[in-house]
């Protein structure tokens, strides 16, 4: 009987362990505990989760995506490591998933639901400064702004590079594009009117990714520089 007592109680802690879980992005993401290596890893780390958000990029890494709760803000939006699904940026998803840290990088991996269940609107990027972005793990998976910086390393083999608007520099990475492949060259000094993107974090550093050339606003006062709708306009 004994027996028969501690085998059934540790199948209802097993279910419990690993039953879904219903949550919001926000819960999954926030938390004010730095962990051993002080990347805030989620309070649901390694648990299944069902979540909901609107898409607000796909094609990451690829053909991955994020996901922000509707109104947006801090601690609002997710990675989501998952490409079999079709989708598309507006779509609202219900997605289940296990929460992971990719190191450091806060996902939902291992989908085995994902449901559209109808369309929404995508919130508008948070205005930030370049040292909010590269510093905050708060911005982790949210669609943020920054404006009116000045290019302070140009791309690397790598794709990235690095702008400041005085408050310190940030990463603009390439998750989605590659510079070259747009015909679009950066230069030390150069200045932007406004880089939007959804900020990832990998190799230790956070950085910005332009989602498509419309994210990159090239300031049109210098004198050596054109908008990015000019260039573009060119070879029409």
């Amino acid at each position: 009987m004994k027996r028969v007592l501690f085998i059934s109680c540790m199948a209802i802690f097993a279910a419990i362990m690993f039953a879904q879980t219903n949550v919001s992005i926000y819960e999954i993401q926030y938390t004010t505990d730095p962990g051993e290596d002080n990347t805030y890893p989620s309070p649901y780390l390694g648990q299944i989760v069902t979540t909901t958000g609107v898409i607000t990029a796909t094609g990451f890494d690829g053909d991955k995506f994020f996901i922000s709760m509707p109104e947006g803000g801090a601690w609002k939006g997710i990675y989501i490591y998952h490409f079999t699904d079709e989708v598309s940026v507006g779509d609202i998803v219900q997605v289940t998933g296990t929460v992971d840290e990719y190191y450091g990088f806060t996902e939902i991996k291992f989908v085995t639901e994902l449901n559209i269940t109808g369309q929404g609107t995508v919130p508008a990027p948070i205005s930030v400064s370049t040292s909010d972005v590269a510093s905050n793990e708060a911005y982790e998976s949210i669609l943020v702004k920054i404006s009116n910086v000045t290019v302070t390393q140009e791309e690397s083999n790598y794709g990235e590079w690095f702008v400041t608007d005085g408050s310190g520099p940030c990463q603009i990475d390439n998750g989605f594009f590659y510079l070259d492949d747009e015909g679009i060259t950066v230069t030390v000094g150069q200045t932007w009117a406004s880089i939007t993107g959804v900020v990832d974090y990998s190799y230790n550093e956070f950085g910005i990714n332009p989602r498509t050339p419309s994210d990159l606003n090239q300031d049109t006062h210098t004198s050596d520089s054109k908008s990015w709708a000019k260039i573009k306009s060119l070879y029409k």
